[in-house]
């Protein structure tokens, strides 16, 4: 996504190495599907904007916690019991299963998935993960 000049990651993490214990093209899905969905809340109409996506990773509690944040419209109160479930979306398209598959992936991890998000401000999606390093 760096390559794109209509967009900034800021990516924030303690130093040092985390491991986790999980597919690693399942890892790598469920966080390729979150920074599109990120990239996608935060486009706006006009052009001539840069995206601003930001990535803060840190352990807590034995946990590898990502947290990325976009500055989007944020998740209306209506729909926020929805996010999850399969074949949801607000989209014309695709199919709504992005967000299930992404909490499917970090359950089969033992891990969790959540979110907190403002209108009009945006929103940030956790991941939480065991480490396995302890």
């Amino acid at each position: 996504y760096q390559a794109d000049v209509g967009l900034a990651i800021v990516w924030e993490r303690e130093a040092g190495d985390s491991f986790i214990l999980a597919d690693r093209v399942q890892i790598t899905r469920l966080f390729t599907n979150l920074i599109k969905n990120a990239i996608e809340a935060s486009q706006k109409e006009s052009s001539g904007y840069v995206i601003n996506i930001f990535i803060r990773q840190y352990r807590e509690d034995n946990q590898l916690i990502i947290a990325i944040t976009d500055e989007g419209m944020g998740i209306p109160e209506a729909i926020r019991q929805k996010i999850f479930i399969p074949n949801f979306t607000t989209k014309s398209s695709g199919t709504g299963l992005g967000l299930a598959i992404c909490k499917g992936i970090v359950e089969k991890a033992n891990g969790r998935i959540w979110f907190e998000t403002k209108e009009s401000a945006g929103t940030t999606f956790f991941v939480a993960l065991p480490s396995a390093t302890g």
